[in-house]
């Protein structure tokens, strides 16, 4: 039956429509009844049979490529480097002898190193000559370790690798290797009586024993006087057993040495026949092994190993490994079966066994595989063949993995239709010529050169050679002619594991280089003409739409179906592949005489847009700024037709992963959401014409601009006073979609600007009216700002108010946090923040870190500052609340003046007293705490006056003792006249004499009113807390109102001054950050700075500016107990010769616990660079 007709009763059986046959009828039997008992519908003729079906039928049949370089491009990339990287993990694994209860059969083609199965273990005694010269036994003294080869028949176990040898073996089966062999000897004396003629003969000598005569003595008795007793003999020679020229009468002492050189390893082997039988030897060894362990058709070898050899006492060799040559394979050419290391036999072997596709030989096209055999044996490199094949692996081995691995071998691939075919990497004549005449309709390019992803001009490959046991790196093939055409080395890597030469390796690395190169793939619908093609064949194709003249392709796929034409997929083919010569030319076949197709112009008049004509309103009213893109609509055909695109992609500055998003080619604009305001962003854009081929990138750097307008200004501004004495702030709601809340400042001067006002309540959303206890009785200047969702302020609208109703009487104290220090029952008292705190000072234990704190260091700059240092310097351990700690470092001694941090402003009245405390720790320096007293001029006095304003090393801070390490410092001061707002200072002196570095540590900070003969400060208690509005906190007065989404802890460090990083440099810490979270929360991260490079030590030929001259940061984070902590790095590159950065991330944390965040240089390419005031910053933001 032809392959022609087999394809017809693919299609008739697919269809259903050979009923009532058997299962394995003639084809043609089958056909023939279709023909006779069904009339022709549509009137199909194929090779004179009439072919019909019902209209509700649709038969199609067809073939493609299963196996192979070729097939294996169709393929996942994914998934070809998953198989790589399990395939060479396996190729090392093959010549590994393992113990397994339930081993997969192994499969060897060829000749090569293998491991196996321990199938089972038994020992015998061994005998041995003794001192006395008679022979012993040692029981168990033999190992027989029984190993599994292969399951099926095999052709030869040559040799066994072991202890870092192979072993050769004599006809006896013991090896003959010296370093395997071991001279045994014994000094034996017997009584021996000797002939007249002076002969004695030694009895009972061991065979394969040397025998070595040491002396012949005898006692003389009676014992002669003055004279030696024992006589000995000499001149006497030993031949065999037989003693000559001794002494020729009497009985004499004889003493002879027995030796015996004795191998201790041994090998038997059964090639696994269905027709072997047990192992004689094993039979007489141990009664365990009788005639029904024969194992038929299992190949499998007996091992036996000598264990008074002291390397066998601890076990089985690590490194044992059999030489084998492997299964008999059938050869079409001659009809014979024997062994053969052709790489289309095994293929051909491979695809009738159960553990490959079970076909019959009728399945399979044998004059493919002939053809496929002579190419595999024709000779390369002088006398050696293209592809042998020496390999082996499981029954449980994926079956495609191992048909792809064995075609590769070869260079070539299976294709499956009707029947199957077995292709080699060699060239043959194209078959047929096509052309215009041929084609049903339009020819198709769904590719016109090879992917990018998928082309490289450089391979490596690993393999097992021939002799070894372990696996070896093939030298690299480069082709230099394409790498100067790509612009560099692009890197494919392969695993051979049925190859046993570096020379065929190098062969098919050339080969799949070049092949990578003709990557385009025809879609062609013709003619019946086309019927007789197979999967394999090669083609010429002349196409005058698309210019295409004479040039070669291969069939990749075909299919047919009755009253169709037939389909073709046809992938270009260059007969320069196949030979040994390296190409030269990077295009050695032109596609066509068109428009170079893979030649796309850059896209021009690119331009990026925010801004308030770009925002976006949602649903809720919340403004969500944009990013508009927009270029010149591109032009010509390869761009305006189906399939073309124009890809625009965009990141963060400091992210690495590109976010894509995709156009039709003819079109010349797009918008990127889910920006943030005021983020750097890089837009990049390219064009990818109708053919898959793509321009250039072009990159737009884009800061975001958000909303810049100002909200509405809110209307009927009003501020008075409830029952117990609270502040009432009243406006008229501001109608904006996008409205977040109100702010609210006031001061004492009455003519004061918003900027010279200090904060006294914020609240978020609608609400009309909020409450506060801040500020205290007096005459006050208040404004009001409303805040949109983008954090921009509305015009402040101010009003003024005089408050009288804030004293109150000790006894309406109970149960009141912060009772003022230094009272008595009698008196009464103001107190600005009694209806929540007695801390005035906002921001009292740090949570908004330096946000609202000031450095104030002209003399002295700091190395460094910021809020919790680490776990160690911060009260507490850093659990719970209140447990925030600043600090300020100096590595150095410098001029001994001091520094300062200023804490927010607090409003005053002049004749009040004032407390101001912190708890502090000096390590290596003196600190202080007091007050600065302000008006609008300046500084108008200070508190500085009791030593209990300082701590000169009298704790030093140390978290790990809680508070008793630290000392509260304190001052008690009145408001002195003209004084409108107080700040807390914390002064840090300089380093100590003697000392390499100092620390300022404070925390729980406080601001209060106190009594006239107050002596210390109140218990501490918090301040005001935070509130956020976009990317802005405030103050307010009441935690319990800090809504979703707002800031309640903000942790800053910063470094004052500049930094120098000299490469190479890869762990150096610019700032790091601790926090104890007690709930879920969200993280928003700043990380900003200056930076310049230092030209003059960029490395000599390298832009400065170029990514070969970038320093790295990496910004990551570590958790401490934290359940699905996201750990994660994000790297910020400094492309530019000098440049801003400023970068935000969001992270959610999804459980309580502690966290490290810290930024550190990751890659210096041999430049300097300079950072100038860098700040590590992190908003604790509720969720």
């Amino acid at each position: 039956m032809t392959r022609r007709l087999r394809r017809v009763a693919a299609a008739l059986a697919a269809a259903g429509l050979l009923w009532s046959t058997p299962a394995h009828a003639d084809p043609i039997t089958a056909i023939a009844l279709v023909a006779q008992g069904i009339a022709v519908a549509g009137g199909a003729t194929v090779l004179g049979v009439a072919i019909s079906v019902s209209v509700a039928t649709y038969v199609a049949i067809g073939a493609s490529l299963v196996g192979g370089i070729m097939a294996r491009r169709k393929a996942a990339r994914a998934a070809a480097a998953a198989q790589r990287a399990a395939s060479r993990e396996s190729l090392q694994e093959r010549t590994l002898v393992l113990q397994s209860s339930e081993p997969s059969p192994q499969i060897i083609y060829g000749r090569c190193a293998v491991g196996g199965a321990v199938l089972d273990r038994l020992s015998s005694a061994k005998t041995y000559v003794a001192d006395d010269g008679t022979t012993k036994t040692r029981p168990d003294a033999l190992q027989h370790i029984i190993v599994g080869l292969a399951c099926h028949e095999i052709t030869n176990v040559h040799r066994v690798f072991m202890l870092g040898e192979w072993l050769e073996f004599g006809a006896d089966k013991w090896t003959t290797n010296t370093n395997f062999r071991k001279a045994d000897s014994a000094h034996v004396t017997k009584s021996l009586a000797f002939s007249g003629a002076g002969q004695a003969t030694i009895p009972d000598v061991p065979a394969g024993s040397t025998v070595s005569l040491v002396s012949i003595t005898r006692e003389l008795w009676p014992r002669p006087e003055n004279s030696e007793p024992t006589q000995s003999h000499t001149g006497a020679t030993i031949s065999g057993s037989t003693i000559s020229g001794g002494p020729t009468s009497g009985t004499w002492q004889v003493t002879y040495s027995l030796g015996n050189t004795s191998p201790r390893v041994r090998l038997e082997w059964f090639a696994g026949t269905t027709t072997q039988t047990a192992s004689t030897y094993l039979k007489a060894a141990n009664s365990r092994w009788t005639d029904a362990h024969r194992l038929q058709g299992i190949a499998y070898a007996i091992l036996t190993l000598d264990l008074d050899d002291s390397r066998f006492q601890q076990g089985l060799p690590s490194d044992l490994t059999f030489d084998v040559s492997g299964k008999p394979l059938l050869d079409p050419r001659t009809g014979t079966t024997a062994y053969s290391d052709n790489t289309a036999l095994a293929v051909y072997d491979w695809l009738r066994q159960p553990w490959g596709y079970n076909l019959t030989t009728d399945d399979i096209n044998t004059s493919s595989v002939i053809t496929a055999a002579n190419a595999c044996d024709a000779l390369y490199y002088g006398t050696e063949k293209f592809s042998r094949v020496a390999g082996a692996f499981k029954a449980s081995d994926d079956r495609s993995a191992v048909l792809a691995d064995l075609t590769e071998n070869m260079g070539g691939f299976v294709a499956q239709g009707p029947v199957w075919s077995v292709h080699a990497g060699a060239w043959s004549a194209p078959v047929m010529t096509i052309t215009d005449d041929d084609a049903a309709a339009p020819v198709q390019v769904p590719r016109s050169a090879t992917d990018h992803d998928e082309a490289f001009n450089s391979a490596r490959a690993t393999i097992i050679p021939f002799g070894s046991t372990q696996t070896e790196d093939v030298d690299p093939y480069i082709n230099s002619t394409f790498v100067t055409a790509d612009g560099g080395n692009e890197w494919q890597s392969f695993t051979l594991p049925f190859c046993p030469s570096k020379n065929q390796a190098r062969s098919l690395l050339r080969q799949f280089v070049e092949q990578a190169r003709a990557g385009m793939i025809v879609q062609y619908t013709g003619k019946m003409r086309l019927w007789r093609l197979e999967v394999g064949d090669r083609v010429t194709l002349t196409d005058s739409i698309h210019q295409i003249s004479d040039k070669t392709f291969r069939v990749l796929d075909w299919s047919w179906a009755p009253g169709q034409p037939v389909t073709l997929s046809l992938q270009e083919d260059i007969a320069a592949t196949y030979d040994q010569a390296d190409a030269m030319d990077p295009d050695p076949a032109p596609n066509t005489s068109l428009p170079p197709p893979g030649t796309v112009s850059l896209p021009a008049g690119v331009t990026t847009t925010s801004g308030n004509s770009t925002l976006m309103q949602m649903s809720d009213g919340t403004i969500v700024p944009r990013v508009l893109v927009t270029w010149t609509r591109p032009t010509g055909i390869y761009m305006t037709s189906p399939g073309a695109r124009t890809e625009i992609e965009w990141r963060q500055v400091s992210d690495t992963a590109w976010t894509a998003l995709r156009v039709l080619g003819d079109a010349d604009r797009t918008w990127i959401d889910g920006v943030r305001d005021q983020a750097p962003i890089l837009v990049r854009i390219r064009h990818v014409n109708s053919f898959g081929a793509e321009s250039a990138w072009i990159i737009r750097a884009h800061v975001v601009a958000g909303k810049s307008a100002v909200p509405t200004a809110p209307t009927g501004f009003a501020v008075t006073e409830g029952a117990s004495g609270e502040r009432i702030y009243s406006v008229t709601h501001v109608q904006d979609l996008d409205h977040a809340g109100y702010i609210v400042r006031a001061s004492g001067v009455l003519t004061a600007t918003w900027d010279q006002m200090a904060q006294v309540a914020a609240w978020t959303g609608a609400t009309t009216q909020h409450r506060s206890g801040s500020p205290g009785d007096g005459q006050w200047r208040f404004a009001v700002r409303a805040v949109d969702t983008s954090g921009n302020l509305s015009v402040p609208i101010y009003v003024t108010a005089t408050l009288t109703q804030q004293a109150i009487g000790w006894s309406e104290l109970s149960g009141v946090p912060g009772n003022l220090a230094g009272l008595t029952g009698a008196e009464q008292i103001r107190n600005d923040q009694l209806a929540s705190s007695a801390n005035m000072l906002f921001d009292s234990d740090f949570v908004a870190g330096f946000s609202e704190w000031v450095l104030a260091a002209p003399a002295l700059p700091p190395s460094g500052y910021g809020v919790n240092l680490n776990p160690t310097w911060t009260l507490n351990l850093g659990v719970g609340g209140s447990a925030n700690t600043i600090y300020m470092e100096h590595l150095s001694r410098s001029n001994g003046l001091y520094a300062e941090v200023l804490g927010p402003p607090v409003l005053v009245r002049p004749g009040d007293v004032m407390c101001a405390s912190a708890y502090t720790g000096a390590h290596r320096c003196k600190v202080a705490v007091f007050l600065f007293y302000y008006n609008q001029s300046g500084i108008v006095g200070n508190s500085y006056n009791s030593p209990t304003v300082e701590n000169d090393e009298e704790a030093n801070g140390n978290g790990n003792y809680g508070l008793q390490s630290w000392k509260r410092c304190f001052s008690i001061s009145s408001v002195p006249q003209g004084a409108t707002f107080a700040r807390l200072v914390l002064r840090k002196y300089d380093t100590k004499e003697g000392q390499a570095s100092s620390y300022l540590f404070a925390c729980r900070a406080q601001v209060e009113e106190v009594g006239a003969n107050a002596t210390g400060p109140g218990p501490w208690t918090p301040g005001p807390a935070a509130v956020r509005f976009g990317d802005n906190v405030y103050g307010q007065a009441q935690t319990s109102d800090i809504a979703e989404d707002a800031a309640t802890s903000v942790l800053v460090s910063r470094y004052a001054g500049a930094m120098t990083l000299v490469g190479p440099d890869t762990g150096t810490v610019i700032r790091q950050l601790y926090y104890t979270a007690d709930a879920p929360c969200k993280l928003q991260i700043r990380l900003s700075y200056t930076y310049e490079k230092n030209v003059a030590t960029v490395p000599n030929g390298s832009d400065p500016a170029s990514p070969g001259s970038v320093m790295s940061f990496n910004l990551t984070y570590s958790s401490g107990g934290i359940t699905g902590w996201p750990d994660t790095a994000f790297y910020i590159e400094h492309l530019g010769l000098d440049g801003v950065v400023s970068y935000t991330h969001t992270v959610n944390i999804p459980s309580a616990g502690e966290f490290r965040i810290f930024c550190y240089c990751t890659a210096i390419t041999g430049i300097t660079i300079y950072l100038y005031d860098p700040v590590l910053n992190v908003e604790v933001i509720k969720r």
